[in-house]
């Protein structure tokens, strides 16, 4: 990564490495939080995050710290289906 002033370098580092959370889409719930889903309409889960934090409720987060892989298409699910064949191997 070059940072710079102007036209003139300021420093180089090379290949820096960045840690950083994303969303896994993996939500546990009480059950009470099932009343803020409004009926018979679409709801997403980042909606229902956003209604929660609006209303000063708390959303707490749980890093996962081993492999991970999505599974959101039914591609990815296939070849998910394929890599944990020979992950005891």
């Amino acid at each position: 990564m070059l940072e710079f002033s102007d036209n003139q370098v300021a420093s180089l580092r090379e290949k820096p490495s960045y840690t950083y959370y994303a969303n896994a889409g993996i939500y546990l719930v009480k059950r009470a939080v099932l009343d803020y889903i409004p009926k018979q309409q679409k709801f997403d889960m980042t909606d229902l995050i956003e209604s929660i934090l609006q209303q000063k409720g708390r959303i707490l987060k749980f890093p996962i710290l081993g492999y991970w892989i999505d599974i959101g298409r039914i591609e990815d699910y296939r070849k998910a289906q394929e890599y944990v064949k020979y992950l005891g191997q």
